[in-house]
């Protein structure tokens, strides 16, 4: 499997062989692949078309939704919440955002539970929970379905854009997910001061 199949991660994240959150999608069911279905075969010009558009793409895998922001209240961690975008223009003299690969779906449950426990997951269910991990108390008092959508999600569509980072360092040889790093989280608990959700490959 591609969760075991990595030699090397390097936190952006280099992986070598290393505001709408209802555009998210409920994936429970979802295979873990996060690349586009291979094409069946059809020479129809829409499939040539299409085609050309996969051939243009770079291995670097971004979304906009990876960046975390509410009210301001990012602004009490000593991190940049919204650095991921400032990366992707930061690149965008050398190639066009609609070359990247775009996660649309969340990790589930099911995959973090690979190397997270139930127990932790849970956990995550309580606001005041995610504000020590987070280090940021305003958080406690915010409705968990709050945060939920404006914290705990952008993590869960960046540990999926690993994953697909993953499985495109398997194919191209390498790959970038200009997010990533959330090396401070472990099995059982979220370190303070930054991680909900490990990376599954590191």
């Amino acid at each position: 499997s591609v969760l075991h199949s990595i030699t090397g991660v390097v936190t952006i994240q280099v992986i070598i062989m290393g505001s709408g959150w209802s555009s998210y999608e409920d994936a429970s069911a979802a295979p873990l692949s996060m690349l586009p279905a291979k094409d069946n075969g059809s020479n129809t010009s829409s499939s040539k078309d299409e085609d050309e558009k996969k051939s243009d793409k770079v291995p670097i895998v971004y979304s906009e939704l990876y960046n975390i922001s509410f009210m301001g209240i990012e602004k009490l961690h000593p991190f940049d919440s919204c650095k991921y975008a400032k990366v992707a223009n930061g690149l965008a003299n050398l190639v066009s955002a609609d070359r990247f690969y775009v996660p649309h779906r969340l990790v589930t449950d099911e995959e973090l539970l690979q190397v997270h426990t139930q127990k932790y997951l849970d956990s995550l269910r309580y606001s005041f929970n995610v504000a020590k991990i987070t280090e940021v108390p305003p958080v406690a008092v915010l409705p968990n379905a709050v945060v939920r959508s404006r914290v705990l999600n952008p993590m869960r569509l960046a540990t999926a854009g690993t994953i697909m980072g993953a499985e495109l360092a398997l194919r191209e040889r390498f790959s970038i997910n200009l997010s990533g790093g959330y090396h401070h989280a472990c099995g059982t608990a979220g370190t303070l001061g930054s991680d909900c959700h490990a990376m599954l490959l590191i």
